[in-house]
């Protein structure tokens, strides 16, 4: 039993020592089983890892299609005469994690006057099915984040992407989010901004939501996305250590106590 033990205690050592953890993909999809030109708005399907996808017209008459960039596909959105908005909704098996990163390829036409862009929302505490912005890239080419419900009184402005990448030119995007901690918001891989995550987002995870949108007589803007994927952190060798150390020590006891 002692030298059992000093296993143990050495092997959580060393599990403590090495804590970088692998990542685990729960949800990818590149559009490429489309070929270029294919009306997406009212599509759903299983992605290539994840649950299920849906692309939606939330109002007005917006335009999404498949579109080839340099030969890969990317999912266009165009929203035409305001106000007008369209999703891109995808759901996964979250494994149980309380932390994930968005990470997604992004193409913004325009940098103009115009009250409209795009956003990431996350499941909010507002109620079943509700979802709300944790992030907005505007047209204008500000980035925002919302104290809470969004509106104007509660955005914060929190960058500008035309720092990090040209209007019309693809930039890589990630988000990331504990809910037991902070989120972080990177383009290109530089740190635009990170925060101590808000109470107003639950933490029943699962589904995300892009929404591009615009409102009022102002010219309309149009964006694309692509390889977009989930991932969750994999368990730590020192959790599994931890796990299969109590395991060993249980039987060993009840080995024990049966003789």
């Amino acid at each position: 039993m002692k030298r059992l033990f000093g296993v143990c205690v050495v092997a959580l050592l060393l599990g403590a020592v090495n804590q970088t953890q692998a990542q685990i993909t729960v949800f990818s999809d590149n559009f490429n089983q489309f070929a270029n030109g294919v009306n997406l708005l009212g599509t759903n399907y299983t992605p290539a890892i994840g649950n299920h996808v849906d692309f939606n017209s939330r109002t007005g008459s917006p335009t999404v299609v498949a579109q080839s960039f340099s030969g890969n596909i990317a999912a266009s959105f165009t929203l035409g005469a305001s106000p007008s908005a369209a999703s891109y909704y995808l759901a996964y098996n979250p494994l149980g994690y309380q932390a994930f990163t968005l990470a997604w390829n992004q193409e913004i036409a325009s940098s103009m006057v115009s009250t409209g862009g795009f956003m990431i929302n996350l499941q909010s505490a507002e109620g079943a099915n509700s979802f709300s912005p944790i992030v907005a890239l505007m047209d204008n080419g500000a980035i925002g984040t919302f104290t809470n419900s969004p509106s104007l009184d509660t955005f914060i402005p929190i960058g500008n992407w035309t720092t990090y990448a040209a209007p019309g030119t693809f930039m890589t995007n990630s988000l990331t989010v504990n809910y037991g901690g902070n989120w972080s918001f990177r383009i290109n891989g530089a740190l635009v901004y990170t925060a101590a995550m808000s109470s107003f987002f639950t933490n029943i995870l699962g589904a995300i939501e892009f929404d591009a949108w615009h409102e009022m007589d102002t010219p309309d803007n149009s964006y694309a996305i692509d390889n977009v994927t989930v991932t969750v952190p994999e368990p730590s060798a020192l959790l599994l250590t931890l796990a299969g150390c109590s395991v060993l020590l249980f039987r060993r006891r009840t080995a024990s106590r049966n003789k």
